[in-house]
């Protein structure tokens, strides 16, 4: 039981230097804002219209307007159901 113990520390004491050292290697790189390059930071972030194209979709506020809209205009309804908060995807 005791080496049981001692291989999974090991386990976890390796696994957690690899990590760390891939997390160095790997890390959030820094820019510093100028003048210079605030049109081009601005514009990778600044959402396109491409981006936004999903805001002209006549979205319907229930599942059932949306299944009373789609029988009526004869066309199939998508239905996107998740459980749980939409930034962890539970």
């Amino acid at each position: 039981m005791f080496f049981t113990k001692l291989k999974l520390a090991t386990l976890v004491g390796l696994a957690l230097g690899v990590v760390a050292q891939g997390a160095e290697k790997t890390g959030p790189k820094t820019v510093d804002l100028t003048d210079a390059n605030y049109a081009k930071l601005r514009d990778i972030v600044h959402p396109t219209a491409a981006d936004l194209a999903w805001k002209k979709i006549p979205w319907t506020p229930t599942v059932w307007d949306g299944i009373v809209e789609g029988q009526k205009s004869d066309k199939p309804i998508l239905m996107w159901i998740m459980n749980g908060h939409p930034l962890a995807c539970t």
